[in-house]
């Protein structure tokens, strides 16, 4: 039997399949195999190749047997398939403001974009971008402050709009902060206040000096109005006497002639104050007729004249308490010693 070869169509085949992407190559030029023709080929492609009306996915071998054809030789046919497979991948990408990829600049979240690149094969690589934007923040805040605002570890006490903080948000992004600050101020006065013995003051009543400031309330910009009492405190100088008397006694150009309790409002002393001095006057009265009387007259006139230490002693040393004394006085004046009485008035207080 007679052996032909179908190179031509071989090659027709071939060049189909050079169209998708086949690589052909190490062509044998069939041999005699006795009644039939062998045809022998290697073939490179990416994903799939159509041969001999079916589609091949898969590396392999793969042959295809034509018997009785119309010239009466059988026909073998053999395919070694290389397959290699497109590649698509997600690129997941979260980024601050804006995302520079693949030539374009994106400023907003998209799952769109996507670029068809060639791996060494030369088959299709798909990448697709996944993109989250997220923002910075730029903002600023607006403070009204009394006297002082402390932001961010500085103390700041006048108005500005220059300060500027630098740090992330919660998502990490850049976060500036802008400080418009308005810094208003406390008002104060002073108040110099001197004061005898006591001051009251807001409801409050003193008794020694000291500086006390006072919160009135806010002033017309809504900050603390406040005023320092810087108070004084002077005492003035009291005393006090007890005297007996007989009939009358004259005290500041007063004549008493009752017992009693006097007091006289005295000049400023040094501190500026006026003093108080109280008179315990007790006044006798004198009696007459009485021999006991007569005596104590006479016991008394033996010291008043010649001698007024003795007098003294004999009247400090005899009392002993004040119902003594008080005896003492109605007898002296009975026996008519005005002087005498005057003479031993003394200091109670």
């Amino acid at each position: 039997m007679k052996k032909r070869y179908y190179i031509t169509g071989l090659l027709l085949m071939l060049g189909a399949a050079l169209n998708n992407n086949v690589v052909a190559r190490d062509l044998v030029v069939p041999q005699s195999m006795g009644d039939f023709v062998e045809v022998d080929t290697s073939a490179t492609v990416c994903d799939s190749i159509l041969w001999r009306g079916r589609w091949l996915t898969t590396s392999g071998v793969y042959t295809d047997t034509v018997l009785s054809s119309s010239l009466g030789d059988d026909s073998v046919y053999a395919l070694n398939l290389t397959v290699h497979h497109s590649s698509s991948v997600v690129e997941n990408v979260i980024i601050c403001d804006r995302y520079l990829w693949n030539g374009v600049v994106y400023t907003s979240s998209t799952d769109e974009p996507f670029v068809v690149l060639h791996d060494v094969h030369g088959c299709d690589s798909t990448v697709h971008l996944d993109l989250v934007v997220e923002y910075s923040d730029d903002t600023t805040v607006a403070v009204e402050a009394c006297d002082s605002y402390t932001w961010h570890g500085r103390t700041y006490t006048s108005s500005t709009s220059s300060p500027v903080y630098y740090g992330q948000n919660q998502i990490g992004c850049d976060s500036i902060v802008h400080l418009s600050l308005t810094v208003r101020y406390s008002t104060s006065g002073e108040q110099e206040v001197t004061a005898c013995n006591s001051y009251t003051w807001q409801g409050v009543t003193y008794t020694a000096s000291s500086d006390i400031p006072y919160r009135y309330g806010e002033n017309a910009v809504g900050c603390d109005s406040v005023v320092t009492l810087h108070l004084h405190i002077r005492h003035a100088v009291d005393s006090a006497y007890s005297v007996v008397a007989c009939q009358r006694y004259e005290w500041y150009g007063v004549e008493y002639t009752a017992s009693g309790v006097y007091t006289q409002q005295l000049d400023p002393t040094e501190t500026g104050c006026n003093g108080v001095d109280t008179l315990h006057l007790t006044i006798g009265q004198p009696a007459t007729g009485d021999e006991e009387v007569i005596s104590f007259r006479e016991y008394l006139q033996g010291y008043i004249e010649p001698n007024f230490e003795m007098v003294k002693f004999v009247y400090s040393g005899s009392i002993t308490s004040r119902e003594e004394e008080l005896d003492f006085i109605q007898r002296a004046c009975d026996a008519g010693a005005e002087g005498f009485l005057s003479f031993l008035s003394h200091d109670l207080a």
